[in-house]
């Protein structure tokens, strides 16, 4: 299976922008819903019992 150099760079070019948007989706979605959802909480039960 041979390749031209433009069909590989147009392959990593795909690849680069497709790995940006996972880390925009994690950025973006993933952490603001996490803080939203656990902005007040606190373990008042830990397991190394500092207080």
């Amino acid at each position: 299976m041979q390749h031209t150099f433009f069909q590989k760079l147009i392959l990593v070019v795909v690849m680069a922008f497709g790995a940006a948007c996972l880390i925009f989706f994690y950025r973006e979605f993933i952490v603001k819903a996490d803080e939203s959802l656990n902005k007040g909480y606190q373990n008042t039960h830990s397991i190394s019992g500092g207080r």
